[in-house]
């Protein structure tokens, strides 16, 4: 049995005519996207104020951020960590309580046949 390895190159290690193809396919397809999502989006307020007031927004800050990296105090990231591990938990078996059993909220099954075939939703 022949088994291949997937290589995983970064963008700068990928030949240039590569890389020229791979950029144009890929605005093509995002070009194709907008076309066919931008007149949807447009007729629902909700998503395209999102969209507009808080995604577009937050581009050059997402892009600076890429670019520089940003500084993380471990300890503040532990902390919160540790104060996640426990709001998870507490809503975790508050989900349990509602749905009068256990079950893995991390599984799609389980979760369909908890929200759509028990409780009827």
């Amino acid at each position: 049995m022949l088994v291949k390895a997937k290589i995983k190159l970064t963008f700068n290690q990928i030949a240039l005519e590569e890389a020229g193809r791979y950029a144009a396919e890929d605005a093509d397809v995002t070009l194709q996207l907008h076309l066919k999502m931008w007149p949807d989006l447009q007729k629902h307020k909700g998503p395209l104020n999102v969209f507009e007031n808080i995604e577009m927004p937050l581009v050059p800050v997402l892009s600076r951020i890429e670019r520089n990296g940003v500084k993380i105090d471990p300890k503040v990231l532990h902390n919160h960590s540790e104060e996640l591990t426990l709001r998870l938990a507490e809503l975790e078996k508050k989900a349990h309580e509602i749905a009068g059993e256990e079950f893995n909220l991390s599984s799609t099954k389980q979760l369909q046949t908890i929200l759509f075939e028990k409780t009827g939703h």
